[in-house]
């Protein structure tokens, strides 16, 4: 193996009918344009754009919106009332740096119902253009990028959502720029440059955990030569960083249900529910293109893996460790830990049934490094596949995507709005942030929490309940069947009828009377 394919193509001595900046830019906007012509195909108005399918679109875009309003300083997003151990973070099981990140922009964007949407579209544009930029890709390679992108599903999938996804896949598109620059590099980084890197990826480590695990071969590029003793520093490095990044994670998150660290202590019983589910996918949001992502992504593996596996045929011990050290033989080794890597993680730690957003951009990582170095067959074959699950892919798209853009419903949502605006009113100088939460079922995650005034936050629970009386939310919702389980054990008063439930304040929750509306 060699970086020769990695060199920049010559300058053209004569100029192209098709200037290459222009097929650049095109390229950048292919998602969004695509996206746009699948609007077109299933008659969808963005002004119409409503998160409600899927609850955690719900939620993320409350969250953000909390953080855009008043910061720190909002109500609880817990599950069953269980906050962050450290108080001062009020943000859900996923963390305060995705609702932190994207609230500082809305703050200067504004924060309507479709906004995410929109950011998705531009964030995923100037990745492709930042990538293409550092990348200096030939036309070819250029075209290949495209195909790349379009052959990831879930890239055109969770545009139009309210999601992290369209961040993750961005966030490889820019590490696929800074691999192949690394490849390309003949000398070691400036140790600066490394803790820049680790400061700037631990945001990105905080919003998805699993990419911590892809700073050892990234530093390993870096540094390009090692020692024994250089490396067993680097590893107990990377390992405290780590584990510090996870610990923090864990005392600014709110506990959940399919917590990864609950889930660490039944590993393996996990391992042999989540192998059955990644070979049967049934996910409730694209479950034919999860079928062909996993294949997609089981292909990858096993072809950069043969890949990887050939230079060492055969050879002796010492040949095999001067191989190693060539850093111009890693790129396969790469493509191993990077796909290799977080199907061990899935399979360990993730909850069944979410791999077609998780793999989505370690696969999109590797396609785009396999275009840096030219290696268009077996991104060929990769891609081939998406190929063949088109026609499935526009059926799970037209299932679930037109759902997010029914509007208002007519009545119910001004309803919501003027009796939250009435009834639930935010506190700055709040004795509890309880104060401003409500707590609600997890089936009223919809409309309802849509409309809460800003700093407001939302709890919820799930059908088994689980709840420790006396509750500490001040506001709960809550719908007919609920409302006659629950009643014996709440102290409450009526605030408003509503067609989704009925509002109460909660007389248990240790809030004074001025801070009642």
């Amino acid at each position: 193996m060699s970086t020769a394919n990695l060199q920049h193509p010559p300058v053209p001595s004569q100029k192209s009918v098709f200037p290459r900046w222009l097929l650049m830019l095109l390229v950048g906007l292919a998602p969004v344009l695509v996206t746009g012509l699948l609007m077109l195909l299933f008659q969808l108005d963005l002004g119409r754009f409503i998160p409600r399918v899927w609850n955690d679109q719900v939620y993320y875009w409350s969250q953000i919106n909390t953080f855009r309003a008043v910061g720190f300083d909002g109500g609880y997003y817990t599950i069953r009332e269980v906050p962050a151990a450290v108080s001062f973070f009020h943000f859900g099981a996923w963390g305060f740096t995705y609702p932190a990140l994207v609230g500082s922009v809305a703050r200067l964007t504004g924060w309507q119902m479709n906004t995410p949407v929109i950011l998705n579209g531009v964030l995923l544009t100037l990745s492709l253009w930042g990538f293409l930029a550092v990348s200096r890709f030939d036309r070819r390679q250029i075209v290949f990028t495209l195909l790349a992108v379009l052959s990831v599903t879930p890239v055109l999938f969770f545009i139009p959502t309210v999601s992290q996804e369209s961040f993750h896949q961005s966030v490889a598109i820019l590490l696929a720029a800074l691999v192949l620059a690394l490849f390309r590099r003949e000398r070691p980084w400036p140790v600066g440059y490394s803790i820049l890197f680790l400061v700037i990826f631990s945001g990105v480590v905080l919003v998805r955990l699993s990419w911590a695990y892809l700073v050892l071969p990234v530093l390993l590029l870096a540094f390009r030569r090692w020692s024994v003793p250089r490396l067993l520093v680097l590893l107990v490095g990377v390992g405290v960083w780590a584990v510090a990044l996870v610990l923090f994670f864990q005392m600014t998150s709110a506990p959940a249900a399919s917590s990864m660290f609950k889930s660490i202590t039944d590993a393996v019983s996990r391992f042999g529910n989540n192998l059955v589910a990644l070979l049967t996918p049934k996910t409730f949001l694209a479950p034919f293109s999860d079928i062909f992502l996993t294949i997609q992504y089981g292909l990858a593996l096993v072809l950069v893996s043969r890949e990887a596996i050939k230079p060492f045929r055969h050879r002796s011990r010492a040949t095999i460790r001067r191989q190693l050290a060539e850093p111009a033989n890693w790129e396969m080794p790469f493509h191993v830990v990077n796909l290799g890597g977080l199907l061990l993680l899935a399979l360990t730690l993730y909850i069944t049934g979410g791999y077609y957003r998780v793999f989505a951009p370690h696969l999109l990582l590797t396609l785009l490094v396999l275009v840096g170095f030219r290696r268009y067959r077996i991104a060929s074959l990769v891609m081939f596949v998406s190929l063949i699950g088109a026609i499935l892919f526009f059926q799970d798209y037209g299932r679930f995507i037109p759902h997010n853009f029914e509007g208002p419903r007519e009545g119910e949502t001004e309803t919501l709005r003027t009796t939250f605006s009435q009834t639930v009113i935010y506190h700055a100088d709040a004795l509890t942030p309880w104060c401003n939460t409500v707590l609600l079922p997890v089936d009223l995650l919809a409309d309802p929490t849509l409309f809460m005034p800003e700093g407001i936050g939302v709890s919820f629970f799930f059908s088994g309940y689980g709840l420790q009386f006396p509750l500490h939310s001040q506001y709960l919702l809550l719908d007919a069947e609920t409302d006659a389980r629950l009643r014996d054990q709440l102290h409450v008063e009526t605030l408003a009828e509503l067609g989704v439930g009925t509002l109460y304040r909660n007389l248990d929750a240790d809030c004074p009377p001025n801070e009642s509306p």
